[in-house]
């Protein structure tokens, strides 16, 4: 769950940093701290505006600043969440909602211009600090309170980050509801691909937490269209898609995995529609890439086709898995690969009480990998047939 949820604080866009609209020595200093945070250097940039506050609450003469004060608290919180200091964070960003509003009405010039949109920063910032309640009503309340035309915010992300709370409070229709929006938004929403699959392994350690695998098997297979991978992208999120299943499997959440390894292309369809996007005279620049995983050990094919085997067998599906490997043997010639694929179609056939399979798996085996330790288990099983 922390790597999930590091991907989505990872996507949390950049916010503008307005200016105190005000001249002399604080406007400066004002500027000073802006300029770090341009830089990067969130540290420094806090410093400076711990600074900045510490003198403006000294100093009676500033209450003409008010509402514009908020806007540093916004800026302090915005550095805080950089350094990963959650509660510090939500502290000042409640403090510039709270303590900082614009005189109504509000036209949205000068004054506290992130009075509402610190609602939505502190809700971010409980979310990081895992309290989902807090950050569920934090967004809700950004919802009905923000000004449509002037706060503007990432609306994938944004449904992405509820279902996630939802999904942690063991919410999952409310958090498949949200996930949901986020996905078929998606362009319109602009929702990150990185978000999307980490919030899937929220759902996916929310169903395992729960023992609720119908939720993510019933919404998986609605939005299959939506979460098969396209071939230009298909890469990384089939790396993605193998992880969430992987988490699955592992915890014997057999339909569930299933479902998600069969979102997985394989490599030759990729493959064949990587060469019409590309055109017939040329080579699309992701041609190589694919061409060497279906090269190596741990090749999207192999991991997906060994998986689902596994799967067939837990479930009772026996010829199934026996076919599976039978066309593993087949089609991988890399020698653990085949290795593995001719002991296994060996094992199910004799299981199967098929003699002339189990014998003749069995021989290839021998006669490829005659040092396997295996081939004396798989003698006495051909024996007892």
């Amino acid at each position: 769950m922390k790597l999930a949820l590091a991907v989505l604080i990872a996507c949390l866009p950049a916010v503008g940093f307005a200016l105190i609209q005000e001249s002399g020595p604080l406007a400066l200093r004002a500027d000073r701290a802006l300029a770090a945070m341009a830089e990067g250097n969130w540290a420094n940039a806090m410093a400076a505006h711990d600074q900045l506050i510490a003198e403006i609450n000294q100093d009676a003469s500033n209450d003409r600043l008010e509402p514009e004060i908020g806007v540093l608290y916004f800026r302090r919180g915005l550095c805080e969440m950089k350094l990963k200091m959650w509660k510090n964070a939500m502290h000042s960003f409640g403090i510039c909602y709270r303590y900082f509003p614009n005189p109504e009405p509000y036209q949205g010039i000068g004054g506290n211009v992130f009075h509402k949109h610190a609602l939505l920063k502190w809700a971010e910032a409980a979310m990081a600090d895992q309290q989902w309640r807090t950050a569920l009503d934090l967004f809700e309340k950004f919802r009905l309170e923000r000004d449509k035309e002037r706060d503007r915010f990432p609306q994938g992300l944004f449904y992405l980050n509820r279902a996630v709370c939802f999904y942690q409070l063991g919410e999952l229709p409310a958090g498949n509801e949200n996930f949901e929006i986020a996905l078929q938004n998606r362009d319109a929403f602009q929702t990150p691909r990185e978000g999307i699959w980490a919030a899937m392994q929220v759902l996916a350690q929310a169903v395992i937490k729960s023992n609720e695998p119908q939720a993510m098997i019933d919404w998986v297979r609605k939005n299959q269209s939506l979460l098969r991978p396209q071939a230009e992208l298909a890469f990384d999120d089939s790396h993605a898609l193998l992880e969430i299943a992987r988490i699955l499997l592992e915890a014997k959440q057999y339909t569930a995995a299933g479902v998600v390894y069969q979102l997985i292309p394989s490599s030759d369809d990729v493959l064949d529609q990587l060469q019409k996007n590309a055109g017939a005279s040329n080579r699309h620049p992701q041609h190589s890439r694919w061409l060497e995983n279906q090269a190596s050990e741990s090749s999207i094919d192999w991991l997906k086709m060994a998986s689902l085997a596994v799967i067939q067998e837990q479930q009772g599906l026996l010829e199934s898995a026996l076919d599976m490997h039978a066309a593993m043997a087949e089609r991988f010639s890399l020698p653990s690969q085949r290795q593995a694929s001719l002991f296994h179609a060996a094992r199910l056939s004799a299981r199967l009480g098929m003699s002339g399979k189990a014998t003749y798996f069995a021989e290839c085996l021998r006669r490829d990998f005659p040092d396997d330790l295996r081939l004396d288990e798989l003698e006495r099983m051909l024996k007892s047939l």
